[in-house]
């Protein structure tokens, strides 16, 4: 075979039509930078000469242009056996296989689709695949001559049975010697122990399968093995980091620990000294009283030796007066001492009654504060009572719906379809029948059909809008319409009136306008309910002289604080 013209598009990295023409014997060179599509152009060769146009294989998938849809086309000229040809095969969405021979003029059609793939491949002694791509092992002679930059290049090409029958019918079997029958025996008895004849696959059981077998469980295995691995190394590195964050929230509650413990130790230490202080200005006040009552005893018997001196001036004179005064000083003097120490037992059991009337007036005061505290719970409880009602009333009945304009249009618009159906019942249809004897009648209009009993010699009236029509049972029907134009008109009108009324009720979700009427006055009740819940949650928050029930909340937390500051101090007088 011999090439005189290769065109490529859509194939792999050519989008855009390629051509290699003005080939023929010789040697021809391709020459250009790597990734640049050489391989392509020979492996697109390939795919022409020996692939089914209509195989679906997913090696012919991977033939399109990266990330496009497109088909791939190529067409190659060439010559064999003395004939030239052309071969125009697509593939994939725009399947189609076209062979052409020269005939001095022109090209002419000699075979399509699947014959044609035949043909080509007979001209090169190729078997072809039965499904799928073909595979190196079956390109018949170029298998033999064509070194190309796939893996399967290094193995020796496996011999099809359409290729064994034309290499022994070109160098001719009879003119063999028997060593080289013995020879061809041994080489064809070898490769019947690792491959079946006619398919050329490997032989079932075989060593060779065997060892395919081994080589997938043991890749299969080497898969999961990987997978497990990267797994493990997965979870390594999670575990890594969670003992980092672990440690990090370790040493943060640490601290936070230790701050905790700092912060309590100062809080104790700052109360021992509040507590300190107070009974230090106690004592304080408690000297300084006692100072001044020991200043006016000082005073007092500074007086009576005052007197004492005097009277001893006039101790020779009156020395029984002085025996006398001295004897009276000692019993006043015991006295004194009495009373001394009587003052300091009242002045005890006088800081013992300052120090219950301190506790009583904190008590009292705590409890002020827990009155203060149920009133503000009460009320924010009245206030929350309020609140949900509102949301509540506000939440079933939300803003919007109906509105006065829609009601006064539904309104208008019943009045005019009123209006449009008694001006089209004056200028109607109008069948009165009487009837011989009992008789069943059906009267239809606009649609509608209406079944009457009728007793002999009984009357009954029919009025139609545009059109009626009268069945009679064992009778017959009558039919009768109008055709004055005016009614036609109106009769539209009345149809307008009517889809609009229709459409603008079904739009409120009511039936009628009645029902209409009623939500709307239903509404006008919720909203003038939730108009009375909001002012009277508005009035409470103003009797309460707050701006929302969050301040009350406010006030009630800062009241349970001072409390709880209060209640502490209390335990703190009462230990002292």
């Amino acid at each position: 075979m011999i090439l005189n013209r290769l065109r490529v598009q859509h194939f792999r990295c050519f989008r855009n039509p390629v051509e290699l023409s003005g080939l023929g014997l010789g040697v021809h060179v391709i020459h250009a930078p790597n990734e640049s599509g050489k391989t392509s152009l020979v492996l697109a060769l390939a795919r022409a000469l020996f692939d089914r146009h209509n195989t679906k294989d997913r090696t012919i998938h991977q033939l399109r242009p990266w990330k496009t849809d497109l088909s791939p086309r190529i067409t190659v000229e060439f010559e064999t056996g003395g004939r030239r040809y052309k071969l125009e095969k697509a593939f994939l969405d725009e399947a189609s296989s076209l062979l052409e021979e020269w005939t001095g003029a022109r090209f002419e059609r000699i075979a399509d689709s699947l014959n044609a793939d035949e043909r080509v491949r007979a001209f090169l002694s190729s078997g072809g695949s039965l499904s799928g791509a073909t595979k190196l092992g079956q390109w018949g002679i170029a298998r033999l001559l064509w070194l190309n930059q796939v893996p399967e290049r290094q193995d020796l090409p496996a011999i099809d049975p359409s290729l064994k029958g034309r290499l022994l019918e070109a160098m001719g079997i009879a003119a063999l010697s028997p060593e080289e029958q013995t020879l061809i025996k041994a080489v064809d008895a070898a490769y019947c122990q690792y491959y079946t004849p006619k398919t050329g696959k490997p032989t079932v059981g075989s060593e060779l399968t065997r060892a395919e077998e081994r080589i997938q469980s043991l890749t299969k295995s080497v898969t999961q093995l990987l997978q497990r691995k990267e797994d493990v190394s997965r979870n390594a590195d999670s575990l890594s980091d969670n003992r980092l964050r672990l440690t990090a929230l370790r040493t943060e509650k640490d601290g936070y620990t230790k701050q905790l413990a700092d912060l309590q130790e100062r809080i104790q230490e700052e109360e021992r000294k509040e507590q300190e202080l107070l009974l230090l200005r106690k004592d304080a006040e408690r000297q300084r009283q006692r100072a001044q009552n020991l200043d006016e005893q000082q005073r007092a018997l500074l007086e009576l030796q005052d007197k004492a001196t005097k009277q001893e001036t006039t101790v020779a004179q009156r020395q029984p007066l002085l025996q006398k005064a001295r004897e009276v000083f000692h019993v006043v003097e015991g006295a004194w001492k009495e009373a001394r120490q009587k003052l300091k037992a009242q002045r005890d059991a006088f800081e013992k009654i300052e120090q219950r009337l301190d506790r009583g007036r904190l008590l009292e005061k705590a409890l002020g504060l827990q009155e203060k505290r149920h009133h503000l719970e009460g009320l924010i409880k009245q206030g929350e009572r309020l609140e949900a009602a509102l949301k509540n009333s506000m939440r079933k009945h939300p803003a919007g719906g109906l509105s006065d304009a829609v009601v006064k249009r539904a309104e208008d618009l019943e009045r005019r379809l009123l209006l449009a159906r008694s001006r089209l019942e004056a200028q109607g249809t109008e069948v009165c029948f009487t009837a011989e004897t009992a008789r069943t009648l059906e009267w239809e209009e606009q649609g509608a059909t209406h079944e009457y009993k009728l007793a002999k010699a009984e009357q009954q009236r029919f009025v139609g809008v545009t059109s009626g029509e009268l069945r009679i049972k064992g009778v017959g029907t009558l039919s009768v319409r109008t055709g004055a134009e005016e009614v036609g008109k109106i009769q539209a009108e009345v149809d307008k009136l009517r889809k609009e009324l229709a459409r603008l009720l079904h739009e409120q979700g009511v039936r009628d306008l009645p029902g209409l009427k009623t939500a709307w006055e239903e509404q006008r009740a919720q909203l003038e309910e939730q108009k009375q819940r909001q002012g009277a949650l508005q009035a409470f928050l103003e009797a309460a002289s707050v701006e929302s029930l969050e301040a009350l909340r406010e006030q009630l937390r800062e009241l349970a604080g001072e409390l709880e500051r209060r209640s502490g101090y209390g335990e703190g007088a009462g230990r002292r």
